[in-house]
């Protein structure tokens, strides 16, 4: 035998007959702890924005319309800057619990939650609050005149994005807030129901004390990349089939402030309001009557046909939406989907696997 055979041999004896030797006692069950395992947590993050000074600067931007910035949240585009509510907060809220943002949200918009309990069941929601000295937008020291139109600037109220969050992942992102102000839809949908004798400012839209809520939906094209473009519909898009039936509709229009022609509701901001379930932007109002529960049932139809259509074959598919009723001010942001057959499938290969948007946390 080989002398290193020999010692390794030896050597593992020895430990055998070590471990026989020793006799550390029997342990029961009772005497082994646990210890649970801290709460699963995800990450959420994403972009807050007022969608309204997003499409003001769309609307505004200056020189050949072929040369502007996609309506897109590209990192660095200007609309997204400029319809950024800086200093704002934003969290995450649902089944009683609420996580803050780590700080206000800085001049690209963006914002991160930490600490967010994971779940497969509870569905969240996003909620920006401006600060009580308020929030800057418009990026004014960058996009300012004569080049840049100003966006009006006025009070912003706390607003819930009403697109759910299922955070099941370690990490949600691509999320969506939005934060609207008294000189846009709301004013104008305050101006139109005092016209209709039924006196209101935006302050009490907001109020729960004085309305139940009041909720905007945009409904949006077909996005070409996930749901990052924000290309208004047109008003071929109809808001039908409200229920219940005390909820008030309104469709909302834009054209430049003070052009005229306009409908007499046109607030600040270029928005206008009309008692009727059309947009030429696919962007409308309800206002929900205080004790109403929810949630709040609607459909949208595309009466446009065109298989041509640039976005995908119209009439486009638009799914139907149950609202809950949140207290204050709340947001839908909705993509409409192309129309057509479906396309016929490949029976020379395999089907592709569909692609992981888990980190989008979308419900299933």
């Amino acid at each position: 035998m080989r002398a290193s055979s020999f010692v390794a041999v030896t050597l593992l004896s020895a430990a055998l007959s070590g471990c026989q030797g020793e006799d550390p006692g029997s342990t029961s069950g009772s005497d082994i702890s646990y210890t649970d395992l801290p709460q699963r947590k995800t990450t959420v993050s994403g972009l807050v924005y007022d969608p309204e000074a997003f499409f003001f600067s769309m609307a505004n931007w200056p020189g050949d319309p072929t040369q502007a910035p996609p309506p897109a949240f590209f990192n660095g585009n200007p609309h997204g800057m400029r319809a950024a509510p800086m200093g704002a907060h934003v969290s995450i809220v649902g089944d009683g619990t609420a996580a803050d943002t780590s700080g206000p949200v800085p001049p690209t918009g963006a914002w991160q939650v930490l600490g967010v309990p994971t779940s497969d069941t509870t569905l969240y929601m996003a909620r920006a609050e401006p600060p009580a000295e308020g929030v800057g937008i418009g990026a004014p020291n960058i996009f300012s005149p004569p080049d840049f139109t100003p966006i009006p600037v006025g009070k912003y109220y706390p607003t819930t994005a009403l697109r759910p969050i299922l955070a099941r992942a370690s990490s949600c992102q691509l999320q969506v807030a939005e934060m609207l102000g008294d000189l846009g839809g709301l004013a104008a949908v305050a101006n139109m129901m005092t016209m209709m004798d039924m006196p209101t400012t935006p302050a009490d839209l907001a109020d729960p004390s004085k309305t139940g809520a009041v909720v905007f939906i945009w409904v949006y094209s077909p996005s070409p990349v996930l749901d990052i473009f924000n290309i208004p519909s047109d008003d071929f898009i109809t808001a039908v089939e409200v229920s219940p039936n005390n909820v008030l509709q309104f469709g909302v229009g834009w054209a430049p402030p003070g052009a005229p022609e306009v409908p007499p509701s046109q607030g600040p901001m270029g928005y206008f309001a009309i008692p009727a379930p059309v947009s030429p932007l696919g962007y409308f109002a309800l206002v929900i009557p205080k004790g109403t529960t929810g949630p709040v049932k609607l459909n949208f139809v595309d009466t446009k046909e065109d298989p041509k259509d640039e976005l995908g074959p119209r009439p486009w598919r638009i799914p139907s939406v149950e609202i809950p009723v949140v207290p204050g001010v709340s947001f839908l942001r909705l993509h409409a989907q192309p129309g057509g057959p479906p396309p016929p499938d490949d029976v020379t290969s395999e089907p592709a696997p569909d692609p992981d948007t888990s980190w989008m946390c979308l419900p299933r």
